[in-house]
């Protein structure tokens, strides 16, 4: 499920290697890869805010999913949601 950033410069993505399904960042043409999230729960679907400050997703941490906010240098994480 990846998605590119509101300007193009870079693309969030979701993937297991090493695991549950954690959140990465890298540039267009692959280079960069970044791990995002390290939270060892399932996190699916994430999606920039129009003004790229912020992706969402949602996130199994505790069990339930719920939806998260996070900057993209990995700060501010926040629970939206509480299921």
């Amino acid at each position: 499920m990846p998605e590119y950033s509101p300007d193009g410069t870079e693309i969030v993505f979701e993937s297991d290697r090493n695991g549950p399904l954690e959140l990465y960042i890298m540039n267009p043409n692959g280079s960069g890869v970044r791990r995002l999230t390290y939270m060892f729960s399932d996190n699916h679907e994430p999606d920039w805010s129009p003004d790229g400050s912020q992706i969402m997703f949602a996130s199994a941490q505790g069990g339930d999913y719920d939806l998260m906010v996070i900057n993209p240098n990995g700060t501010g994480l926040e629970n939206l949601t509480d299921n």
